[in-house]
């Protein structure tokens, strides 16, 4: 708790003691002596010591006041003036300081004495801890305009204090007089395990950073099945960057919106299950089934036949997969597939995605181009509808949010198709080698095949914007003509005779 900034929640009254002592004319030399202390410590020590323990102490109910906030921040009884006038004699009056570290002094009401005389008197309150003040405030690291006062951070030795700093309540220390020796060494031993911890947690993190994306990267080029040999730690670690961080912030963000800790969200999740509708859950079968198991092995099955398959495998064994390769084919496609859908939903090929990476948001929206109902790109784009729609389901068991449309016609069914196209040629030299043509490799036509087809779906997905490039290089090329200052023209039928 001394750790932490408080608030002030309010003050407690501790008791009151007379301002003069039995010389009427003569103020008491605790509240002489207490006034000619020029530093807040040495106040806040003296009432600890002497005023303390000669308070008269009020009957009934503990009394505690709201008190009040000046203009600064600052947390104060009243907001009338900093000081309490004591009259002496024969000299000036004695300006106390109503303000001593967690101590407040108030001029009391008017008391009788044991003599029945009437006597004026002073309160002594302490602050009451309050909530913690979240840390760091909005702007903090502003630093280019106006200072702490300004931007709410703690202020930089004589540097003005922000009101959030002067409200703050008096702060515990660690160690004091006060406190016995057993209490010192737990206090003792509490800090050396927050350091002892602070330093492993600061190792780890440093080491998971350096070691993670070191590791993701071997596994993907592991996955590549590369050699050795053109394995470089560098490309590894620039390979697992790519994934690590962003994987990483993701994760931050996710973890921040929920207040609830893991094991509360699992439970939480369990508790809120609700039994799907049978055309649903058929519908939901179908999509997971197709993405994170047939799609992946083709798509896995499809990166070997084009860059590992030898000539041998054709006249050999063929599509026989040992359960090795199936095991690389289908992480590989997993791995492949899912890398895919995030760039689609980042839209990494649009216009607005480069503008805002290499310009700034107001670039990119100057680029952002319209967005066409049939797209895989984009945040309202194919994939993006697929995974808003499984996660629905399976996070939030929103089983109205299961669209045929969504999860299989529009993504699942449409990449099945295209990476069971593109095994095609492969399929069919493997069945029937003996009726190959005499080739050099079947290998490199089965490669050729294998991107003529993936050339043909792409067209057919980007079929608008090649028509739109088409039609801007002809309109170039047409206005390029005019400009050089010829002159196209029409011919019939009669002026093409005569031009013969």
């Amino acid at each position: 708790k001394s750790l932490l900034p408080h608030e002030v929640s309010e003050f407690q009254l501790l008791g009151s003691r007379a301002v003069f002592d039995d010389n009427v004319s003569q103020a008491d030399q605790i509240w002489i002596d207490l006034a000619k202390h020029s530093t807040m410590k040495e106040r806040e020590q003296m009432i600890e010591d002497t005023l303390l323990p000669t308070l008269q102490k009020s009957d009934g109910p503990p009394r505690f006041t709201k008190g009040k906030t000046k203009t600064n921040g600052e947390r104060v009884i009243t907001t009338g003036s900093d000081y309490i006038r004591i009259p002496a004699e024969d000299e000036e009056p004695i300006l106390l300081p109503t303000k001593a570290g967690r101590y407040r002094l108030k001029r009391g009401l008017v008391s009788e004495s044991e003599d029945g005389s009437l006597g004026c008197s002073v309160e002594l309150w302490i602050e009451m801890v309050g909530a913690v003040i979240p840390r760091p405030p909005e702007g903090w690291d502003d630093l280019g305009v106006g200072g702490a006062d300004v931007q709410g951070r703690w202020a930089w030795d004589q540097e003005k204090k922000s009101s959030i700093e002067e409200g703050v309540a008096k702060r515990t220390t660690l160690f004091n007089r006060d406190q016995a020796a057993l209490e010192k060494v737990i206090v003792g031993t509490k800090l050396s395990s927050l350091l002892i911890l602070s330093w492993v947690a600061a190792t780890t993190a440093s080491s998971f950073l350096l070691a993670a994306p070191l590791v993701v990267g071997r596994v993907a080029f592991l996955l590549l099945r590369i050699s050795e040999d053109y394995t470089h730690d560098p490309f590894c670690f620039a390979l697992g960057s790519a994934v690590v961080f962003p994987l990483f912030r993701h994760l931050l963000v996710f973890f921040k919106k929920n207040e609830n800790s893991l094991i509360g969200r699992a439970w939480l999740w369990v508790r809120s299950f609700r039994s799907p509708p049978l055309p649903k859950l058929v519908i939901l079968g179908s999509a997971c089934f197709l993405w994170f198991g047939l799609i992946p092995f083709l798509v896995g099955l499809a990166y070997d036949v084009m860059f590992l398959w030898s000539d041998d495998r054709y006249t050999g064994r063929g599509f026989v997969l040992d359960p090795l390769e199936i095991v690389f084919s289908v992480a590989f496609g997993t791995a492949l597939l899912n890398a895919w859908g995030c760039c689609c939903m980042v839209g990494v090929l649009t216009r607005r995605f480069w503008a805002a990476m290499l310009f700034d948001d107001q670039a990119a929206a100057g680029n952002e181009a319209p967005v066409r109902a049939s797209t895989w790109q984009g945040p309202h784009g194919f994939m993006s509808r697929f995974w808003e729609a499984i996660s629905a389901a399976l996070l939030e068991w929103e089983w109205d949010k299961v669209d045929r449309t969504a999860l299989l016609d529009d993504c699942a069914v449409p990449v099945f198709t295209v990476a069971l196209a593109t095994l095609f040629p492969a399929f069919i030299c493997a069945s029937v080698p003996e009726k190959l043509p005499e080739v050099s490799s079947i290998s490199s036509v089965v490669r050729v095949s294998q991107a003529l087809v993936l050339l043909i779906f792409a067209a057919r997905s980007w079929h608008e914007q090649i028509s739109t490039w088409f039609d801007a290089a002809h309109k170039t090329a047409r206005d390029e003509r005019y400009l050089i200052g010829q002159l196209l023209m029409n011919y019939g039928d009669d002026d093409k005779s005569h031009a013969s």
